[in-house]
């Protein structure tokens, strides 16, 4: 059975209609970039600003897994130090802290003056890192490797503010939109997901009113403007976390419990491949 990606240019709010594919990215990111007399980013360098643009943040470890992926050394380090010279990047005036090995230390890159410029309007100046970015990203190498493997095929993918979307008189504002195919037992399986980062920092009535805004998209799903309507994916970093999202989620009457799902952030792979 063939697998067709969905007729993007139709997406409502943009959902992937600015996603990037493992086909398409640096296409994509040399149209959206302008050059100047004095100064033409190479493929390479267009790619590095534009996922730290999407992103926000991103560590060293990100920008060589994802840019230079299976090279050894560090080849980001020349393009990275061209684009802060350019101001196309800056760093976080904050490093993260070494390995439980006592690794050294990683600088965390955002948007310096010019590439905030060329994203107008998307990624503000920060002065502390953000966990909460970081985390989305780290789920996004995971499958954009795991892609690399052959062990799915990531289709589209887009981070927020591209992936909120209004329909039926419903606002969602998930972190991430993926949308992935998986093989089991020769059958191939679609799955489109909204994916929630959470790291414990919203109380239970911010959550219960997320909570409640997925279950009532569902319930509006025939105006979703895809033909795919996505699950929510929840992923979380502790077990209790899990154990108290499971708990809000009973009070959401007639759910079905596959349309909102929560996982551990190591185990998204092993979700999507159920």
């Amino acid at each position: 059975m063939g697998i067709h990606q969905p007729d993007i240019n139709h997406a409502h709010r943009c959902v992937g209609k600015q996603a990037l594919t493992s086909m398409n990215v640096v296409a994509t990111a040399r149209a959206q970039y302008v050059y100047t007399t004095d100064m033409q980013l190479s493929a390479t360098d267009q790619l590095i600003v534009t996922l730290v643009g999407r992103f926000k943040h991103l560590t060293t470890n990100h920008i060589k897994r994802l840019v230079y992926p299976g090279k050894d050394g560090n080849p980001q380090r020349k393009a990275i130090d061209r684009l802060l010279n350019n101001k196309l990047l800056a760093r976080v005036n904050q490093r993260l802290p070494g390995g439980a090995r006592g690794g050294s230390q990683m600088y965390v890159y955002q948007l310096g003056t010019l590439g905030r410029k060329i994203f107008s309007g998307r990624r503000g100046h920060s002065t502390v890192v953000d966990y909460h970015a970081l985390a989305i990203a780290d789920v996004y190498v995971e499958l954009f490797e795991a892609d690399r493997r052959g062990e799915i095929k990531l289709l589209n993918w887009a981070t927020e503010p591209d992936c909120h979307i209004d329909f039926g008189g419903i606002h969602l504002e998930p972190d991430l939109y993926i949308d992935v195919v998986t093989s089991r037992d020769g059958e191939t399986i679609r799955h489109p997901r909204w994916i929630e980062v959470d790291l414990g920092t919203e109380h239970k009535k911010q959550m219960t009113e997320k909570l409640t805004a997925y279950k009532l998209a569902y319930e509006t799903r025939n105006d979703y403007p895809l033909p795919i309507y996505p699950t929510t994916l929840y992923l979380v970093t502790r077990d209790e976390r899990a154990a108290e999202l499971r708990y809000w989620m009973r009070y959401l009457k007639d759910l079905p419990a596959t349309v909102l799902e929560v996982a551990k952030l190591a185990d998204v792979l092993h979700i999507l491949q159920q």
